[in-house]
């Protein structure tokens, strides 16, 4: 199983932490565990503009089938991101073994810190295996933002090139590929208010969902989105 970034069942994170408080209390206390990290990533201006923006968090499989997205509120906190990725891999992988557990494979580009959050370096406070669920995962960084990564741990830890042998074919750029095809929605749905943007989106992403199994139910391969071409006479 190859799992990409961090989301079309949107449930939302509400029930996951009524369902298990003590772990909410950590995620509140919960900064980065080391905080000598030289690692650059999403710092400076760009991360001030996230703040300014409405954004979005997806699940893609490696195929492309979205799996879940939950809107992000302020900013692309490490915290906000581990919570809704957790509610995400006990809806999905709350039945598996921990063996089966260490196959599948979690890649999103700041994993690093994400990775490196006091809550995410012990077992968690869940009942009997699922507290171990985020510590037998395999988690890389994509393979286009690895390269912005300065700190060396980040590439020691995270490469996505320690998979090509026993995945060369794995797809690390499934989720930028479905973002390409979502920005071709960016100006519509910004314009939108909050409940008719949401349910716009998740309409959108059933639709895209329904298309891509299409696609492999008749061996096509899914057309990724393109600029649409302006003809003048």
């Amino acid at each position: 199983i190859y799992v990409i970034y961090f989301h079309c069942v949107n449930t939302g994170i509400a029930e996951s932490v009524k369902t298990f408080p003590k772990l909410s209390s950590d995620l509140d206390d919960g900064e980065l565990a080391d905080s000598r990290t030289v690692c650059n990533k999403d710092t400076g201006s760009k991360r001030q503009l996230q703040k300014w923006i409405r954004g979005h968090l997806f699940i893609v499989r490696g195929g492309g089938h979205i799996d879940m997205w939950q809107p992000l509120y302020q900013s692309e906190g490490p915290a906000q991101v581990f919570l809704i990725v957790l509610t995400w891999l006990i809806s999905a992988l709350g039945h598996f073994s921990r063996e089966q557990r260490k196959n599948v494979v979690l890649s999103y580009d700041n994993m690093c810190h994400v990775d490196n959050l006091r809550v995410a370096r012990k077992p968690l406070p869940l009942p009997g295996d699922l507290s171990h669920i985020w510590l037998d995962i395999k988690k890389i960084i994509d393979s286009l933002h690895i390269k912005n990564h300065k700190d060396q741990r980040c590439h020691e830890l995270y490469n996505p090139d320690s998979l090509k042998q026993t995945h060369p074919e794995m797809n690390t750029m499934c989720c930028e590929q479905t973002f390409a095809w979502l920005g071709r929605f960016k100006k519509i749905v910004c314009t939108m208010g909050k409940c008719h943007h949401h349910f716009y989106l998740h309409r959108m992403v059933k639709r895209r969902n329904k298309y891509i199994g299409f696609c492999y139910q008749n061996n096509r391969r899914p057309i990724q989105s393109r600029r649409p071409v302006v003809s003048s006479k």
